[in-house]
């Protein structure tokens, strides 16, 4: 009678031990694949949404002053290109204008109150105006006249932009159109040619003595993706994250914490300011 021989208790053991082990090498093989294509997806994401839209914004700040009465923008210039008071645009709400972490801009930042907001103003030619011209909430310029946009990042997050659409300045303050999908902040630094020396710096909105020539604006946001990575230890409450000038963190009311986070940052020179200064 022939004797058959099996495998032993430790010989089992070994064997389940082995198959655990390269049951959970594979599994954490297969989860991190996810991760990484979790990340390619938000990243080419954020890349293509938000680099277009940004674009589309720098496109119409670079118009900002044309038309203007002299090449001198600051806020007692008349029609210049960056709102800050009733001299640059007659009859404008001061809360339409650009702010510094503003009411009427959110912000989902614990350690920032408000976003900014950024309101220029340009001057479209008949030409343009034959050629077919749109203002930011995609409404046709069907005359020639001066162009009001304001820029500023809605509650639910995003940032969106409200024009002057038929030339009526009260429309700044609805029908805003979004830009930008996933703004959680928007920063915006005054780029000026200082009065007294000639010499460029950047200033915070609320910093800007109301004199020196603004050549530029800087804008920094803070954007996240749709796609969520599972757990990220750069977007977890309490992270720092430097936009420009300001460092901000997750607020703690923040649900989202587990999706990419991204800043953009962009410096866009006005036409026909540089060298307005003394």
């Amino acid at each position: 009678m022939r004797t058959q021989n099996g495998f032993t208790m430790v010989e089992l053991m070994i064997a389940l031990l082995l198959g655990t082990i390269i049951s959970s090498i594979a599994l954490m093989l297969f989860l991190s694949g996810q991760r990484s294509q979790a990340l390619q997806q938000a990243t080419s994401e954020i890349q293509d949404s938000s680099n277009f839209s940004l674009d589309y914004i720098i496109k119409n700040i670079r118009m900002a002053n044309f038309g203007a009465n002299g090449n001198v923008v600051n806020s007692s210039s008349a029609n210049g290109g960056i709102v800050l008071t009733t001299s640059n645009l007659n009859q404008v709400n001061s809360d339409l204008v650009t702010l510094n972490e503003a009411s009427t801009s959110a912000s989902n930042r614990i350690n920032i109150n408000q976003s900014d907001q950024l309101t220029i103003q340009y001057f479209v030619t008949p030409f343009k105006v034959g050629d077919g011209f749109f203002d930011c909430t995609g409404r046709q310029v069907t005359a020639s006249r001066y162009v009001v946009e304001r820029y500023f990042v809605r509650e639910n997050g995003g940032l969106v932009c409200a024009s002057n659409s038929d030339g009526n300045i009260k429309n700044l303050e609805k029908n805003a159109q979004l830009i930008m999908p996933g703004v959680d902040y928007f920063r915006v630094l005054l780029s000026v040619q200082r009065e007294n020396d000639n010499a460029l710096r950047d200033v915070a909105i609320n910093q800007y003595n109301g004199v020196d020539n603004i050549v530029g604006v800087k804008l920094g946001v803070l954007v996240r993706s749709n796609q969520t990575l599972g757990t990220n230890i750069a977007s977890n409450q309490g992270q720092d994250i430097r936009v420009l000038d300001r460092t901000v963190q997750l607020s703690n009311k923040e649900t989202t914490t587990n999706h990419l986070r991204v800043v953009l940052e962009q410096t866009v020179a006005l036409r026909n300011a540089i060298g307005g200064g003394k």
